[in-house]
């Protein structure tokens, strides 16, 4: 499906994380003889990986400093995450592992951010802990 998506239809590989809906195609002419075989999967999972500074528009953000992504966007992949992590399976694996779940939503997760930071800048501080 990705294939024919960006052979046929021009479809970027990652349009939904560049927040950049597909044009829509009335009709796609596509060869009578086309075929394609995708062959064995290469990885053995897919995930998101996006770093809360990356959502908060640091890293990616226009000319202007604003963040590319939409509040939909940023929403729709809080739900996303919220979901995976309250997934039976996926749950007690990361319990296994030693992390603690804590699946909230966007708003919810930054305010535990900016109420986390004083903590740990005191931890650093009285550690004598430095970048490099």
């Amino acid at each position: 499906m990705y294939h024919f998506s960006q052979t046929f239809l021009g479809v970027e590989p990652l349009h939904f994380f560049m927040d950049r809906p597909p044009a829509y195609a009335g009709s796609v002419p596509v060869p009578a003889n086309y075929s394609y075989a995708s062959g064995a999967p290469r990885v053995a999972n897919r995930g998101i990986f996006i770093n809360d500074e990356d959502i908060s528009g640091r890293f990616f953000a226009d000319a202007r400093g604003a963040s590319i992504f939409s509040a939909p966007f940023v929403a729709r992949l809080g739900e996303a995450v919220v979901a995976t992590l309250n997934e039976p399976t996926t749950r007690s694996r990361l319990i296994e592992q030693g992390n603690e779940p804590a699946p909230m939503p966007p708003a919810e997760f930054g305010a535990f951010i900016r109420a986390d930071i004083p903590r740990w800048t005191e931890i650093v501080r009285i550690s004598g802990a430095s970048p490099d």
